[in-house]
């Protein structure tokens, strides 16, 4: 039997920084789509029916988000009357945690230095092959 999906209650202030966030065009799209998710579930929406509503995902999806929330809204309910940090902390809680695996090979300077140089020789053989070739006019 599945268990019961957790409650979700927004205060006004978090009811409307949400709603900004769902609303927001300069916003990450997939903070938007969390936003929604969490709206949607505090409307007392089932899992199934916010995924079929926001095309793309899925109940386990859904179900993640509901429960961080949930497992958020105490820390959040601190925040009351500090418009700012809560709404940082309501970006930092609909993002993405950093992925497990390696770390890349290249540092970010070595991927630049490496894009510079054959960018470059990309460029000077494009250049000394085009002045071999006539122009015909």
């Amino acid at each position: 039997m599945a268990r019961p999906a957790p409650l979700i209650e927004l205060t006004d202030e978090q009811r409307t920084l949400l709603e900004g966030l769902s609303r927001s065009r300069e916003t990450a799209h997939s903070l938007v789509r969390r936003a929604r998710i969490v709206l949607r579930a505090a409307d007392g929406e089932h899992n199934s029916a916010i995924a079929q509503a926001l095309v793309g995902l899925g109940e386990d999806g859904v179900g993640q988000w509901r429960r961080r929330w949930a497992d958020a809204q105490a820390p959040l309910a601190a925040l009351a009357g500090q418009p700012k940090r809560l709404r940082a902390a309501i970006e930092e809680l609909l993002s993405d945690r950093p992925r497990s695996g390696n770390p890349g090979d290249f540092s970010a300077e070595q991927i630049c230095h490496r894009t510079y140089a054959l960018t470059n020789a990309a460029f000077y053989d494009l250049k000394n092959t085009c002045n071999h070739i006539p122009l015909l006019i």
